[in-house]
């Protein structure tokens, strides 16, 4: 019983998981198609870093690139670090973060697309990018596991002949 408990419990949150990350890739990519049409505003990178952000289990570092800039928009002045939607993720290796560095020196001078409504949301490359479609269809695909292992937990619960639980009495009653 504590095993049929224990699954539930990790396809719940799978499920969980999984549909909070598949909100915040929907709202990410939104906003990535949103700014497309932004208007765009002169900067300049100010910053520019591969940062730890964590490790793995076996002690190696998970790595992203952050690139900082400033702009200026109706006199006031802004900072930002969004390079393009979904590119907050960390990575094992190192290669995507080293050609971000390369593509934006400190110093360099670049156009900044800002949210109108929200000038403090801006972003470097506009658009939808692959990294947030793939966001989205990770996060799809961990919540459907889950999904997929409570359908499962719940036949299996209705092909026993005990019941031991009130998944199964209702199985049982059925």
């Amino acid at each position: 019983m504590t095993d049929v408990i224990d699954s539930q419990m990790t396809h719940l949150l799978l499920v969980a998981f999984g549909a909070v990350m598949a909100w915040r890739g929907w709202r990410d990519l939104g906003r990535a198609r949103d700014s497309a049409s932004w208007p765009r505003a002169d900067g300049e990178i100010v910053g520019a870093e591969l940062r730890v952000e964590g490790y793995h289990d076996d002690g190696e570092a998970m790595k992203r690139a952050v690139i900082r800039y400033r702009y200026d928009v109706a006199g006031e002045s802004h900072r930002a670090e969004r390079v393009f939607f979904g590119d907050d993720v960390a990575l094992r290796f190192t290669g995507p973060g080293r050609r971000r560095l390369a593509a934006y020196p400190v110093g360099r001078l670049v156009q900044v697309a800002y949210d109108p409504a929200d000038p403090r949301r801006a972003v470097l490359e506009p658009g939808v990018s692959g990294a947030v479609r793939l966001a989205v269809l990770i996060a799809l695909a961990i919540a459907l596991l889950g999904l997929g292992g409570l359908v499962g937990d719940l036949r299996a619960a209705c092909a026993d002949d005990t019941v031991t639980s009130p998944t199964e009495a209702r199985c049982a009653a059925s």
